[in-house]
């Protein structure tokens, strides 16, 4: 259930049924970490460590997702799209590579360092509209995603796929 207050008083709402499966699918998935950890000799601290970052990958995802600009306005989605080619597709190629080294065991595209796609005068640069905005939460997502294949290419070795 989600709280909320009006008029001081406090509320509760239902959550909606694919948020229930996602908290359902975490704590399956948290239960059986034990067993995990010791198939493939991987500390707990280590896989509670990979978990986060998958969480500081998702949460950038979702707040992107609700607030991108209206598809109505073809004007603002050229702009975003045009603006944030480089991030997308540093973003995207990285997930594809996690995957097809998760799913095949080929870990040789996790040692690859992601191509750096800004500067760090675009993170210093004032927030003036929600495009800029947008953009350097993107900025943030490309270095969590970063972080996430640093992550799986430090405990590479250990999988058994």
């Amino acid at each position: 259930m989600q709280q909320t207050r009006s008029n001081g008083r406090l509320q509760l709402h239902p959550q909606p049924a694919h948020l229930n499966i996602v908290l359902a699918t975490a704590l399956s998935k948290a239960l059986a970490m034990p067993s995990v950890s010791k198939e493939v000799r991987i500390s707990m601290t280590e896989l509670d460590a990979t978990q986060r970052h998958l969480r500081m990958c998702i949460s950038p995802l979702e707040i992107l997702g609700n607030t991108r600009p209206d598809p109505r306005d073809k004007q603002a989605m050229a702009r975003m799209q045009l603006t944030l080619k480089a991030e997308h597709r540093q973003i995207r190629v990285q997930w594809v590579g996690m995957a097809r080294a998760l799913k095949s065991g080929f870990t040789e595209r996790l040692d690859r360092p992601a191509a750096q796609v800004s500067d760090d005068a675009g993170l210093e640069a004032p927030v003036q509209n929600a495009l800029d905005g947008y953009r350097l939460l993107t900025l943030q997502l490309a270095g969590n995603v970063d972080a996430m294949r640093q992550r799986l290419a430090k405990t590479a070795s250990h999988w058994k796929i």
